[in-house]
């Protein structure tokens, strides 16, 4: 199988090449200010607290990363946004890895929510590795693995790993 992560750092893009990713390394934005929208470029990467300033910025056909987002998994017209435009979502497994115990059940729950949401209203969803360094590095049939953990069916998970976005 050929998977594409769209987001992992240059340091752990080489393993991740090994395992059998293709890898892209967008530049990666955090939205602070509302000025900040004027720095997004498309194919980036964006993230931010405020779902109002990834609404306005998803116009550009960039990377949207909602987790960061309070209540992400509820937010309606952020999905919205994204499904009108060229942009796509941008679900990161590097927090997953990373959470323990009751935090990483409620990350599971909001990932499987918001990807329940994204289904019903068009939104197009790519999965990435976020991986800073070789350790959050995971092989696709571990992605794969993980991501069935949000109530999706292998098929799905290996279609979107499969599909590289491009901008």
């Amino acid at each position: 199988m050929k998977a594409f992560d769209a987001n992992c750092s240059k340091q752990a893009a080489a393993l991740a090449q090994q395992l059998g990713w293709s890898v892209g390394t967008p530049a990666r934005l955090e939205l602070k200010t509302g000025n900040d929208l004027r720095l997004v470029k498309p194919g980036m990467s964006v993230f931010s607290a405020n779902g109002d300033w990834l609404r306005q910025a998803c116009r550009k056909g960039i990377l949207v990363d909602p987790t960061s987002v309070l209540k992400f998994e509820k937010d309606e017209g952020l999905v919205r946004a994204v499904a009108e435009t060229e942009s796509v979502f941008e679900l990161p497994l590097r927090p997953l890895l990373q959470a323990f115990g009751r935090r990483r059940a409620q990350m599971l729950s909001a990932y499987s929510k918001f990807v329940a949401l994204c289904q019903k209203r068009g939104a197009k969803i790519t999965f990435t590795s976020q991986a800073q360094n070789v350790w959050d590095v995971k092989s696709p049939r571990e992605a794969i693995a993980i991501w069935q953990q949000i109530n999706l069916k292998r098929q799905d998970v290996a279609g979107v790993l499969e599909n590289e976005v491009r901008f």
